[in-house]
């Protein structure tokens, strides 16, 4: 598992991000906790319990959506909803 806690995640100016493997959701969480600017936060996890898992704990979060998909077939149904003037911010953390 990456993390971003390495990074200045405000050197970007992104307001969307955007995660393959969700994993225990540590990082999605720190990426919605200590940076606000994110107005919506998207994380892909492929093995269905564990992104069951993510949902049910980001559930009361509106801006956050967990997807049960392979990193490929999410980015296809996301990238259609990003409008062209946002900055995404992509984390690339699958393993799988």
């Amino acid at each position: 598992m990456g993390s971003l806690r390495a990074f200045n995640l405000t050197l970007f100016g992104c307001n969307v991000f955007f995660e393959t493997g969700t994993g225990t959701g540590a990082s999605l969480h720190y990426a919605w906790r200590n940076h606000p600017f994110f107005k919506k936060l998207y994380s892909t996890e492929i093995h269905a319990a564990t992104a069951a898992e993510a949902a049910a704990h980001f559930k009361a979060v509106d801006n956050i959506e967990i997807l049960t998909a392979d990193s490929v077939t999410a980015l296809r149904r996301v990238l259609p909803k990003v409008a062209r003037t946002d900055r995404i911010l992509f984390f690339l953390d699958a393993h799988f």
